[in-house]
């Protein structure tokens, strides 16, 4: 096991050689997290701080490095805790595994479940000589696309996606697309409220509780890289979006809502193309995350024609 260390808000270890101890994440981890994030180009969205933080109430992460690599745990489910693919060099992939391990083992009573797994980590773990069985998730799996194919939407692949802007135009030509300000919470809530109304957010969760995170969002804006945009008609939101930088070239969307009256039909894709127009100068992709497995989300994801899929399946280590 590891050695006792000095003590420091970055490790969470018990003295004298025990066992890992992941605690709470904190809003001063970011310069931690994005540290990290860049220096091993991570592309899951999940573990952009932005979305571990605003989103705490999905994952219930924990984190702890160990020495020089970051281990951040997912515990919303008691029972079935897993692991994120840790962010170590490949010399140290042997040994942070082995201490995951034994606190899966000792502590948790499991064997260790390591979520959101790509092709790259899958194959550095099996190089690394570790068993494990692999279970595809592929309702899990991200969506990447070139931010520049979609402020564009050039091609016959986005003909209709065009039609439905350019109707949407002809009747609201004054529209405006404007950056978010924090100012800007309070009608990003009004609207988000007024859209939950309409789709009956109260039978659904994660829907219900996505107000906060909004609201944790905002908070936090002055302190990590949280985007946004609003979609105005007639001086009012009728659409909006707000993400995050993952890592030095990809910007993540982590809430998009529009409206969803018939009159309005095409602002999606507006907000979609304008989103990619505002951030494209600056980041190469957009992940637009998972489908979670509802056909007409995966059905919309696929026909924006993403550059390609991000696999993030489970691994169960075997004894």
């Amino acid at each position: 096991m590891l050695g006792k260390r000095s003590a420091s808000p970055c490790y969470t270890i018990y003295s004298g050689g025990d066992y890992i101890k992941p605690r709470d994440i904190l809003l001063e981890d970011y310069q931690i997290i994005q540290q990290k994030i860049d220096e091993f180009q991570v592309e899951n969205s999940k573990l952009a701080f932005a979305n571990l933080y605003s989103y705490r109430f999905l994952h219930y992460p924990k984190i702890c490095l160990l020495d020089d690599a970051l281990v951040v745990f997912c515990t919303a489910d008691a029972a079935n805790p897993c692991v994120f693919p840790p962010l170590c060099d490949e010399k140290a992939l042997p040994r942070v595994m082995k201490e995951i391990s034994d606190y899966f083992d000792t502590v948790l009573g499991s064997r260790v479940h390591i979520r959101d797994c790509d092709e790259a980590f899958i194959r550095r773990l099996s190089e690394a000589g570790f068993s494990f069985v692999r279970n595809e998730r592929r309702d899990q799996w991200e969506y990447i696309y070139s931010s520049k194919k979609l402020s564009e939407l050039k091609g016959r692949s986005f003909h209709k996606r065009r039609n439905r802007i350019n109707k949407l135009l002809s009747t609201f030509p004054d529209y405006e697309y404007v950056r978010i300000k924090a100012s800007d919470r309070e009608r990003v809530l009004k609207f988000h409220d007024y859209w939950c109304h309409l789709r009956d957010c109260e039978s659904n969760e994660t829907l219900e509780q996505e107000r906060d995170s909004i609201i944790t969002l905002f908070e936090i804006m002055d302190t990590v890289p949280v985007y946004g945009g609003l979609i105005l008609i007639d001086g009012e939101v009728k659409g909006f979006q707000i993400g995050t930088r993952l890592n030095r070239n990809t910007y993540v969307t982590l809430v998009e809502k529009a409206e969803l009256a018939p009159e309005y039909d095409g602002i999606y894709a507006l907000l979609i193309r304008d989103t990619a127009t505002d951030i494209c100068n600056e980041f190469e992709y957009i992940n637009r995350q998972q489908d979670m497995g509802v056909p007409g989300l995966r059905k919309a994801k696929l026909a924006w024609k993403p550059d390609r899929l991000l696999v993030c399946d489970m691994l169960v280590l075997e004894e």
